[in-house]
C-alpha cells in the first residue's frame, strides 16, 4: 500500500528532476554556444563604440549604441583613394573573398617560416580583423583563430561587404589609444579623413599592422626609410589599380608630410 503510494510521487519527482536538468543543459548550452559564437547580426544596426581595454590588455571593450556617433565616417563620406589605400594595404581581395583567404593564410605561414624573421604576418582578412577585435580576446591561440575564421564567414552571411568595411575603418587601432580613421586622421594630420590626400592616407594604410609600433616611424616630420618604402608601395599599388592618376602618382614623390607632428 505504501509503495502505491510513494511510487507516483517518485515517478513525478524524476521526472520534475529530468526537466530541470534539461533546462539547465539547455541554458548552460546556450550560453557557452553564445560566448563561442556571439550574434554577429548586432552589427547590421548597431554601431561599435571602443571604450578601452581590459586590465590585462587582451581584449577591447565596446558599447553598441543605435545612435551613430559623432566621427563615426560612412563610406560616403570617405574619398574612395582613402578607402583604396586601406585596402591596398590591409585586404586587397576583401570584396571577393568569403570572409577569409586562404592565400594570405598560406603568404603569412611561408613568411614566418623564414629564419631571422621578426615581424610575423597574421593573415587574416579585414572581416576576421572585425570579430576579434568586437568578439573575441587577442590570444595566440589556435583555437581563437578557428573560431575568428567561423565568426568571419557568418558575419560575411549576415552582414554586407560595405557594412563591414565601414566597421573596420571606425574601430580599427592606430596606436596611443586612438581608434577609428577620423579620429586617426584628426591625430596625426589635423585635418578629417575626407580631406586626406592619397599620400596620406598610405601612411595611415601603412601603420595598420601594428600602429603602436609604426606610429614611431613617422616623426619629426618625415618617414623612416622602412615606412618609406611600405608607403610607396602602397601608393605604386594604388596608382596600378587606378585609384589614383598618373598625376598624382607623380606629386606624392615630392609630398612631404611637414603637417605630421614631432611628439608623435
Amino acid at each position: 500500500m505504501l509503495m502505491r503510494r510513494v511510487y507516483p510521487f517518485m515517478v513525478s519527482a524524476l521526472m520534475a528532476a529530468a526537466c530541470a536538468a534539461a533546462v539547465f543543459g539547455v541554458q548552460t548550452g546556450y550560453r557557452l554556444y553564445r560566448d563561442l559564437f556571439p550574434d554577429v547580426t548586432v552589427l547590421k544596426h548597431s554601431y561599435p563604440v571602443v571604450l578601452g581595454e581590459t586590465e590585462d590588455g587582451n581584449r577591447l571593450v565596446f558599447r553598441f549604441q543605435k545612435n551613430r556617433p559623432a566621427q563615426w565616417r560612412s563610406l560616403g563620406q570617405l574619398p574612395r583613394k582613402v578607402i583604396a589605400a586601406i585596402l591596398m594595404a590591409e585586404d586587397s581581395s576583401f570584396f571577393q573573398h568569403p570572409g577569409y583567404s586562404a592565400e594570405a593564410i598560406r603568404a603569412a605561414w611561408e613568411h614566418n617560416q623564414k629564419p631571422g624573421v621578426k615581424i610575423k604576418r597574421g593573415g587574416s582578412t579585414i572581416t576576421q580583423q572585425v570579430v576579434k577585435n568586437l568578439f573575441l580576446s587577442r590570444e595566440k591561440k589556435m583555437t581563437r583563430k578557428v573560431r575568428e575564421l567561423l565568426l568571419a564567414v557568418e558575419l560575411e552571411r549576415k552582414v554586407s561587404k560595405k557594412r563591414i568595411l565601414e566597421i573596420y575603418l571606425n574601430i580599427a587601432d592606430w596606436g596611443g589609444g586612438i581608434y577609428g580613421l577620423e579620429k586617426a586622421s584628426q591625430r596625426y594630420f589635423q585635418k578629417g579623413a575626407a580631406e586626406l590626400s592619397p599620400k596620406e592616407a598610405a601612411i595611415l594604410a601603412f601603420m595598420l599592422p601594428n600602429p603602436d609600433r609604426y606610429r614611431y616611424s613617422i616623426r619629426d616630420g618625415e618617414l623612416t626609410s622602412f615606412a618609406s618604402r611600405r608607403v610607396e608601395a602602397i601608393l605604386e599599388r594604388m596608382w596600378k589599380t587606378g585609384q589614383i592618376s598618373d598625376e598624382e602618382y607623380a606629386s606624392t614623390g615630392a609630398a612631404s608630410i611637414d603637417e605630421i607632428p614631432s611628439s608623435l
